[in-house]
């Protein structure tokens, strides 16, 4: 029999947390005190990790760019060096914004308060669920929106 992981450990639990946070994406960046504008798919705005100035280096995509809650940084790569994912971006805003080391446990909880829920409240989706999920992430891979209907007349017919 495996030992079970500490709650804060749980991987699918911290997840899906972040998954539920990516629902609110605006309170989320007023929450964290990022000035970012939407551009399409993601936010743009100044990097909240190292404090950059120019307004479209740090993109956040709640919906996803390859999978859901990744961030980047355009201009010094923090991403790189702290974590592309939601609670890793959380962790180094609250670190600089507190001028100490935020912990994971200080983390995981910040997502808690934020989503209102406990951490052993987290429902866990069902394979339906994740199914769905899964099948938006291939969707907005491929960039694949509702395809509009032809009439089947050209421009230049309707022209002439």
């Amino acid at each position: 029999m495996q030992p079970t992981k500490p709650v804060y450990q749980d991987l699918e639990v911290i997840n899906e947390l972040m998954n539920i946070a990516c629902d609110d994406p605006d309170r989320l960046m007023a929450e964290l005190g990022i000035d970012a504008r939407v551009q399409g798919k993601k936010y743009a705005g100044a990097c909240p990790v190292h404090g950059g100035d120019n307004i479209t280096a740090f993109n956040f995509y709640p919906d996803g760019e390859s999978t859901r809650d990744n961030w980047i940084c355009r201009t010094k790569n923090c991403h790189k060096k702290v974590g592309a994912n939601l609670a890793k971006l959380i962790q180094a805003v609250k670190s600089r914004e507190l001028k100490r080391k935020f912990s994971w446990d200080q983390t995981v909880q910040w997502l808690c308060d934020f989503n209102s829920m406990k951490l052993k409240d987290v429902k866990m989706p069902t394979e339906e669920q994740r199914a769905k999920r899964r099948a938006s992430q291939a969707i907005h891979k491929l960039n694949i929106g509702p395809q509009q209907k032809t009439s089947g007349w050209s421009r230049d017919w309707i022209r002439s």
